[in-house]
């Protein structure tokens, strides 16, 4: 996937590595790294090398197996100490005992790789297709092997839509492990650290709907676009897909609904509150995608008058 009319590889620059860094044990005080392994803390020192901050991403590759790579989440900056601290968990993620030396990069895709490269080396990339308008955005934030079939669905509501009423952005991970080394919350993805994000980051997009995979029963509608909407958009898809499965719109009946404004699906929109998140159960993911998809896209076509 590319760009349309765009020539994204002359804008995204190479962010070389830095390091080698030791990494070591996070300390029994550093609640949030124990209790979650997408979380690191950098040393004050580094944040400013690697100009990454609190809230943004990075990914360590350790010297001894530098194909052996995942990405984090910046909890915190420490004073003393390594210059990376992990949990067990986070660490085992790299399949590394601590102490052990690491470089850092400061972006999660590769910087250069293809997405039939990233599929090859079990790395990541992200896809952009873009031609700069404002009215929609088609995510797929942990697509790959990371949540499979995700961007295909994107991809489907940006096609049947067409490119001056939708845009698609999507991140691939690939890997036997591809959850556990690439999966970052979607109220954690900063733009910093995802060069192609970080080119649609300030467009305030009218309406953003991005789609997951989660392991439930039911469809869940959520995200801070109004209640009407989501149950609008549950109702045309309910139909496409024969109530496969049940569809809930209320915030207070699902654990991922997409209700912070710091969810990616949210931020992107022109005022923070009209994004719609889709978590699809596997099977929906694996033999309904493609009907859930074309029912999303008829929605949009309906709200948008496209018809």
């Amino acid at each position: 996937m590319s760009g349309d009319h765009t020539p994204l590889h002359e804008m995204i620059p190479h962010h070389p590595l830095h390091g080698p860094y030791e990494a070591s044990k996070a300390k029994q005080t550093q609640d949030r790294l124990l209790s979650n392994p997408e979380y690191c803390s950098i040393h004050t020192d580094i944040a400013p090398t690697i100009n990454r901050h609190p809230g943004d991403q990075l990914r360590l590759h350790p010297t001894t197996d530098p194909d052996t790579t995942a990405a984090y989440t910046i909890d915190h900056l420490h004073t003393n100490g390594p210059a990376i601290r992990l949990s067990k968990r986070a660490r085992e993620k790299l399949e590394q005992a601590a102490p052990f030396h690491t470089y850092i990069a400061p972006t999660i895709p590769h910087a250069t790789h293809t997405y039939t490269d990233a599929w090859e080396h079990n790395d990541i990339t992200e896809s952009l297709w873009d031609t700069g308008q404002d009215i929609l955005l088609c995510a797929a934030p942990h697509a790959g092997d990371i949540e499979s079939n995700t961007a295909q669905a994107a991809a489907i509501v940006r096609k049947q839509l067409g490119p001056t009423k939708a845009s698609l952005w999507a991140l691939h991970g690939f890997g036997p492990n591809a959850f556990d080394r690439w999966h970052i919350t979607s109220t954690n993805i900063t733009p910093a650290s995802y060069p192609r994000l970080a080119t649609i980051a300030t467009r305030q997009f009218t309406h953003a709907i991005s789609f997951h995979v989660y392991n439930g029963h039911e469809i869940l509608i959520g995200g801070l676009a109004p209640r009407d909407e989501r149950d609008a958009l549950a109702a045309t898809i309910s139909d496409a897909i024969n109530d496969a499965r049940p569809i809930i719109t209320d915030h207070d009946d699902g654990k991922y609904m997409a209700t912070s404004d710091q969810n990616l699906v949210n931020w992107l929109t022109h005022d923070n509150s009209s994004g719609i998140q889709i978590e699809m159960p596997p099977i929906i993911a694996h033999r309904y995608r493609k009907r859930l998809a074309r029912a999303t896209a008829s929605h949009y076509q309906t709200k948008l008058n496209l018809n």
